[in-house]
């Protein structure tokens, strides 16, 4: 069963929110998180927490996303490989 854009976006925002150690009440759709003060150390640890928690495999040299692309983008990323 695929998981909806709701549940997706719901895990998406848990996972950032602990890596970056946010309230998820701080976090919006629309923000990027390199303000968050999220790194390339964080980008590569919050791709392998999505890996994991979504059971699929990202390609990190296919996968250009980085600490200024918004949560929409990943919520997207996500959505397509599930």
């Amino acid at each position: 069963m695929k998981a909806s854009i709701a549940d997706i976006t719901e895990r998406l925002i848990e996972i950032i929110s602990q890596l970056l150690r946010i309230k998820h009440n701080d976090i919006l759709l629309t923000d990027s998180l390199q303000p968050m003060g999220a790194d390339s150390l964080d980008i590569l640890e919050l791709s392998m927490l999505i890996e994991d928690e979504f059971a699929i495999d990202l390609d990190i040299e296919r996968v250009k996303l980085t600490e200024q692309d918004t949560i929409n983008d990943w919520i997207t990323l996500i959505k397509e490989n599930i």
